[in-house]
């Protein structure tokens, strides 16, 4: 474990006093199967079986595309309930690539929390945030709240925003 993993993993701790996180191990495929089933977009325009490809092959790609990646499974008592994903390999900054909640879990803080550590851990390492968000996710006022702007350098007409959180920006 690194630095930053041990600085996230407290960070997490000090924001919801019920939420744990831990390192994902190879024993995850089939809840990170599940979460990305329950969260998808897709969720009802396509087949399950075509879902759960879908899901096999973002999983295989974040591990070819995202070696070094921290993963995290937050979990409330024995319970999975979501996963965090950043790559603190970037050459200064770093990257949230995955960020996502079982809907039952939603609304209780919890992905506040994960990105709230992770910026706080980007913050202690003097590194300013990263993300992409797809066009039109409701999550982007999340973001906008926790000081993420838009790239003024990123394609205005694609399918996701970029968004940057510079170093050490205080929330509105």
């Amino acid at each position: 474990m690194d630095h930053a993993d041990i600085l996230f993993d407290a960070a997490v701790a000090m924001r919801l006093a019920d939420l744990e996180v831990r390192a994902e191990i190879p024993g995850d495929t089939a809840f990170l199967t599940g979460l990305f089933l329950a969260t998808s977009p897709l969720a009802g325009m396509l087949p399950g079986p075509v879902l759960a490809q879908q899901a096999q092959a973002q999983q295989a790609s974040y591990r070819a595309d995202f070696p070094q990646a921290m993963s995290r499974i937050a979990t409330r008592g024995e319970v999975d309930i979501g996963r965090i994903l950043i790559d603190w390999s970037g050459t200064g900054s770093c990257t949230c690539v995955d960020i996502a909640v079982l809907p039952q879990a939603q609304c209780g803080g919890i992905g506040t929390a994960l990105l709230e550590a992770w910026i706080a851990t980007a913050d202690a390492l003097d590194r300013p945030c990263t993300l992409q968000v797809a066009v039109g996710n409701p999550a982007q006022r999340i973001y906008t709240r926790l000081g993420f702007i838009p790239n003024p350098a990123a394609d205005p007409f694609g399918p996701v925003i970029e968004l940057t959180r510079p170093n050490g920006v205080l929330r509105a």
